[in-house]
């Protein structure tokens, strides 16, 4: 079960120490990045009430609904394991199981006839991936079975039906199935995006459950999954495990006087021209010439200060466009 607290925390409750010691080593997202995993949010609005769903509906049947829609949470993910695990499975997990409520509580006018007709072929693959047999109990919610036609009563009977026969088949298999089901599509599209059995992994993660599915079930690491198929990297994969350090460069100045024996003109025309871009005289040392860090431009903004200065053609500075 979730708990949330103060819609920005998310704790998973019953966990031994073990257990959180696995969640936040798999899910943090210093784990994720150091595997390659640079796509993750910052932070992530999450309906953490669909977790505790039929716990809602026990208690409040005719209101569960609403009150799962009012239980959420908005996670910043670097500070909790526990909210990127509820963003990479739990979330996708039961949105899919609870869907056909969502359909009957809140889609009514909202979505077209073809809409719902593809969601229910998605209700159909996630229930049988899983191994439910719900046919009966989802029979009356199916588009134009006559769900409108039933008292307030009968629609509140079918719901109950319904998830008290998906608690009834719930074992630990569950979560090797629904494992299996999200890595199947993850599978399928990178083959189908591959070439000669490789592709990378910017081409492959183009859909946001293929990203929760690479997070939750292989840690964010790319080359982890590409050995669980057997595949080799495609040979232009780049992988970044870390963010390079910056780091700034100034180039080393030379004198007036060696610019101008170098260029064939005046020490004091080098002075003038070279006072216009440091606002001052030209003859500093080197460390006091050396501009700061916002200051530091490429050479050829240099050459744009320089524009209008009638020296510029003869030290042989190029440059075209203006500031």
């Amino acid at each position: 079960m979730l708990s949330t607290i103060e819609k920005s925390e998310i704790v998973i409750l019953e966990l031994d120490a073990s257990k959180q010691r696995l969640l936040d080593d798999w899910f943090s997202v210093e784990h994720q990045h150091s595997k390659g995993a640079w796509f993750l949010p910052e932070k992530a609005s999450l309906k953490t009430g669909l977790a505790n769903l039929p716990a809602t509906f026990k208690s409040h049947p005719r209101f569960a609904h609403r009150i799962t829609t009012e239980d959420w949470a908005s996670v910043t993910l670097a500070k909790s394991s526990a909210g990127l695990m509820v963003w990479s499975i739990l979330e996708p997990f039961f949105y899919e199981l609870f869907l056909p409520l969502e359909i009957r509580a809140s889609w009514s006018g909202l979505k077209t006839r073809e809409d719902q007709l593809a969601a229910w072929e998605t209700i159909d693959k996630f229930v049988t991936a899983l191994g439910l047999g719900l046919d009966k109990q989802l029979r009356i919610f199916r588009y134009g079975a006559g769900w409108g036609g039933l008292s307030s009563g009968e629609q509140l009977k079918a719901k109950q039906d319904l998830l008290s026969n998906i608690a009834k088949q719930v074992t630990e298999e569950i979560g090797a199935r629904y494992r299996a089901y999200c890595c199947r599509q993850l599978i399928a599209n990178y083959y189908q995006k591959a070439r000669d059995g490789r592709a990378t992994r910017r081409r492959v993660l183009t859909r946001i459950a293929d990203r929760k599915a690479l997070v939750g079930f292989f840690g964010g690491d790319w080359l982890r999954f590409l050995e669980y198929l057997g595949e080799k990297p495609h040979p232009d994969e780049q992988l970044s495990t870390a963010i390079p350090k910056a780091r700034f460069f100034v180039g080393a100045t030379k004198s007036p006087a060696v610019i101008a024996r170098e260029r064939g003109v005046d020490v004091e025309e080098v002075e003038r021209v070279l006072s216009t871009y440091w606002d001052g005289p030209a003859r500093r040392s080197d460390r006091a010439c050396r501009p700061s860090k916002s200051e530091s431009r490429c050479s050829a903004n240099f050459g744009m200060r320089l524009m209008n200065c009638t020296a510029c053609k003869r030290l042989g500075c190029h440059h075209s466009g203006a500031w």
